[in-house]
C-alpha cells in the first residue's frame, strides 16, 4: 500500500512542476476532443440541434451526394 501511495505522489507531483503552459495545452486538447465527441455522438443519434451548437453560429452545414457522376449538394 505504501509504494503505491507514494507512485501516486510521485505523479501528483511530476504534474505540478510541469510547465504551466504544457498543462494549458492539455485542457485546451481535452476541451477541443470533448466538442468532437459531441458532434459525432448528435451525428450518430441524428441531433441536428447538437450538431449545430458545436458550430459557430455563421456556419453552414452541407453535405454533397454523387451519384451516376453528378453532384447535388444539400445545406442551410
Amino acid at each position: 500500500m505504501r509504494i503505491r501511495y507514494g507512485v501516486v505522489m510521485l505523479v501528483c507531483l511530476l504534474d505540478l512542476l510541469r510547465p504551466a503552459a504544457a498543462r494549458a495545452q492539455t485542457d485546451e486538447r481535452r476541451e477541443v476532443l470533448a466538442v468532437v465527441q459531441r458532434l459525432f455522438d448528435a451525428m450518430r443519434t441524428r441531433d441536428s440541434a447538437t450538431m449545430r451548437s458545436v458550430f459557430d453560429p455563421a456556419g453552414r452545414l452541407v453535405s454533397i451526394r454523387v451519384r451516376q457522376g453528378h453532384a447535388r449538394r444539400f445545406g442551410t
